[in-house]
């Protein structure tokens, strides 16, 4: 081989390497092309499917407030609470906001645009033709129900613009979605592609290189043995052979750092594999936990937003802007001063500032006040503040905050607390009733008997009169008391709520002046059970009490109504069933009064009245007999705007019970009574007066000794006259162990104190009868004769 073949060889292996070199930065600034075009489309991809998502989401936000306008407004023209159409009052401030924002986001998009237009229209109709004309008659007290097929048809159109829009969205969202994947893997199959194509190409390169090498290295081995061969022309040549080494040398060299260079760059596309790979699956796990995230903010019942350290919002879900009556964009840079009234603005401050500098998560914190939109509603709010903290020793960055609004639960809180005192108040009420009932009946009696005794022209006869009036003064104060204590005796029957006001129109008109009117509102409605006197009592103390209400006159309305209350109602007022009620509504136009009266309203000897004018007991008496009867009486009332007692009785299905005939009469004169009495001033006077109409009286002090007495007269005593409260065996368990030896035992019980139900029971069961105390001679003599002349009875209701 010649010099000039050695030398071209050399030529060809430094030109591989130079294409390899140059085919090398091609390939890679070919892919970093291709990489960045892709993740551009990618990218615009994402960002149209994020758009049809908000628009989705946009639009179904906007429909759930839409729906709970609906169901509000039907809530408040059902019942006429206005804290049922408090939720169509929050719908209605945020709707305009996401329907100007759904029209505003689909502007670029014709088609978009008119089916969120359409939706705006629809509810425009919806409001025009239903719901604005059927407040507005809820309102006037006029009956809104001929507004109902209208209302659903104007709705079902709101609905369906809803659908039909969030239905073509959807449409638009899964072919973006599709798109999107389909660019993923389309980006994938280029990149492999290009990788691949390097890759050949720099093996095919890396093969010229190395065969051009073999073949540099065989030329050497030929000059090697043509040296040998040459030896005469060394000394000629020696130069040119010192070359040729130095050239079989950087060739080498060369060869080796070619397969260097090969390695690394294998090493190197592995990298980039993996790299693009990590890329890939971080950000797909981004992704989701973005959404995910979005998804439980916007989801959660709870406020959540983030402050930075300047104490303004960063950050707030939709909730935390429903708290504040506006949207959760409009809460961003604002601070607690520009969203609530300045005293819970102050606190909240304090409290984040505290959170800021100690690092600590404050957890729990009651907090009350009012928002800037409604700075007359006081709100209650437990809040939760924790420290957001950077890392690397950056300290505190913000603080988060987490808010629930607990208002509707402290006034249940307070209804039961207030049922609670009633409760105990009652009790101790009952407790004094009873000991105060026993000594006036012994005032009453002997009274009485001494007036029956004292011939009219004696002068202490006026004495006794006023001792006695006094007496029945005192006796209306403890019915009162056992009124509102629910201890008294009801004689509860199936009667018309209408036919009782009726039939009082006279009454009531007599107790107010001409300058007051009454209006009376008495559809057809059920039947309730109850005492039909005790009734009237309660008409008459709330007529009275709305008449002390108009010094100036004004009117008083009296309205029934059929309505059935949910569970809606209980939750907002404590301890209501749900069920059928008739309603008795007593309202006024008088002077109304503040929350601090009406929440002392029902309590025993609480009154406004002036000094002498008033006890107290009306009302708390009327509190009593409704909870008694099974009901419920709530109060509404605003200083200047007036008063309104509401009060809801069961509804009872049953008929009227029909009078039991009247029966023939027997002579009671010489009967035997066994009178049962623990107080021996009570006993003593009952069995004088007793003995004094002509009976034969046995006294007992307790109800063991009663049934060893009538067990002595063969069970032939004719009347066991008891007292229910009394100690070892009470009324109650006398009478049930005489019943269970003589079934047609006339009993008559003695009491100012019946809150037992198994006593209430017992004065109902045959052959049963009730004096109240305090009693009179009189009535007493009066009560023995009617149960001893009636017919026995077994087994049938006295």
């Amino acid at each position: 081989m010649q010099p000039s073949d050695s030398h071209t060889g050399r030529e060809y292996l430094v030109s591989d390497m130079r294409r390899a070199f140059l085919l090398g930065a091609c390939g890679l600034a070919m892919i970093a092309l291709t990489v960045t075009g892709l993740g551009y489309l990618d990218r615009v991809a994402l960002h149209r499917v994020y758009e049809s998502r908000d628009l989705m989401r946009l639009a179904r936000q906007a429909r759930l407030l839409a729906v709970d306008r609906e169901s509000a407004a039907r809530g408040y023209l059902l019942t006429g609470n206005d804290a049922s159409l408090q939720p169509e009052k929050a719908a209605k401030a945020a709707l305009p906001f996401k329907l100007d924002s759904l029209v505003r986001q689909t502007a670029g998009n014709p088609s978009r645009k008119d089916r969120a237009e359409a939706i705006s229209r629809s509810i425009g109709q919806w409001e025009r033709g239903y719901l604005n004309p059927a407040l507005s008659d809820a309102a006037d007290e006029r009956v809104a129900s001929r507004h109902n097929l209208a209302g659903k048809e104007l709705f079902d159109a709101v609905r369906d613009a809803f659908t039909s829009f969030i239905s073509a969205e959807e449409r638009v969202y899964e072919r973006r979605v599709a798109f999107e994947g389909f660019l993923v893997r389309i980006s994938l199959g280029v990149i492999l592609l290009e990788i691949l194509f390097v890759v050949i190409m720099m093996r095919r390169l890396n093969g010229r290189v190395i065969a051009q090498a073999e073949q540099v290295l065989e030329q050497q081995h030929q000059l090697e043995e043509q040296a040998v061969e040459l030896e005469q022309q060394a000394a000629e040549l020696e130069e040119q052979a010192m070359q040729l080494e130095e050239q079989t040398d950087e060739s080498r060299l060369t060869a080796a750092a070619m397969t260097k260079l090969n390695g690394e760059l294998m090493v190197t596309v592995a990298e980039l594999e993996r790299s693009r790979d990590e890329t890939s699956r971080l950000s797909d796990e981004r992704q989701q936990a973005q959404s995910l995230l979005d998804f439980v903010l916007d989801s959660s019942p709870v406020g959540f937003g983030l402050f930075d350290r300047s104490l303004r919002f960063t950050l707030a879900n939709e909730a935390m802007g429903q708290l504040n009556h506006m949207p959760a964009a409009a809460l961003i840079g604002k601070t607690p001063r520009d969203l609530v009234s300045p005293e819970l603005a102050e606190a909240a401050e304090k409290l984040l500032t505290g959170v800021i500098e100690s690092g600590q998560p404050l957890l729990n914190i009651p907090l009350t006040g009012s928002i800037a939109s409604e700075p007359n509603v006081e709100r209650f709010y437990l809040v939760s503040y924790f420290p957001v903290k950077g890392g690397q020793g950056q300290g505190t960055l913000g603080v988060g905050i987490m808010t629930t609004e607990v208002t509707e639960r402290r006034r249940l809180e307070e209804q039961l607390l207030d049922a609670q005192k009633m409760e105990a108040v009652g009790r101790l009420a009952g407790g004094v009733a009873h000991d105060f009932n026993n000594l006036l009946t012994a005032i009453k009696s002997y009274s009485e008997l001494l007036l029956a005794d004292m011939d009219s022209s004696n002068p202490q006869r006026a004495d006794v009169i006023e001792i006695n009036g006094a007496a029945d003064r005192a006796a209306t104060l403890t019915r009162q008391l056992l009124a509102f204590s629910r201890q008294q005796m009801l004689r509860p029957e199936v009667m018309d709520l209408n036919g009782v006001i009726t039939g009082m129109q006279g009454v009531l008109r007599s107790l107010i002046p001409a300058e007051v009117r009454i209006e009376t509102r008495l559809p057809n409605i059920g039947r309730v059970k109850a005492d039909p006197s005790q009734i009237e009592r309660v008409i008459v103390n709330l007529v009275l009490n709305a008449r002390d209400a108009m010094p100036r006159g004004g009117t008083i309305s009296i309205e029934t109504a059929d309505v059935e209350l949910d569970e809606n109602y209980g939750k907002d007022h404590a301890g209501t069933e749900p069920g059928p009620y008739v309603m008795l509504a007593v309202s006024d136009t008088g002077t109304g009064m503040p929350k601090e009266v009406r929440d002392k309203l029902f309590e025993p000897f609480f009154t406004t009245k002036p000094l002498g004018q008033g006890t107290g007991l009306g009302l708390s008496s009327v509190y009593g007999i409704v909870k008694q009867s099974g009901g419920h009486i709530w109060v509404y009332s605003e200083p200047g705007k007036g008063t309104s007692f509401k009060i809801y009785l069961p509804r009872d299905a049953a008929a009227m019970e029909s009078t039991a005939a009247r029966h023939a009469r027997r002579n009671a004169g010489g009967a035997t009574i066994i009178l049962v009495e623990d107080d021996e001033v009570v006993r003593n006077v009952a069995c004088r007066v007793l003995k004094r109409a002509g009976f034969a009286v046995l006294e007992a002090k307790n109800g063991k000794a009663a049934f060893d007495l009538y067990e002595a007269t063969n069970h032939r005593a004719d009347l066991i006259v008891t007292d229910v409260v009394m100690p070892e065996m009470n009324g109650s368990e006398l009478a049930e162990r005489i019943r269970r030896v003589n079934p047609d035992a006339r009993i008559l019980f003695m009491s100012g104190y019946t809150e037992d139900k198994v006593i209430r029971e017992n004065l109902l069961a045959p052959g049963a009868a009730f004096l109240e105390k305090p009693f009179t001679p009189e009535a007493l003599t009066r009560k023995a004769r009617e149960i001893l002349e009636a017919p026995p009875h077994r087994g049938a209701a006295a």
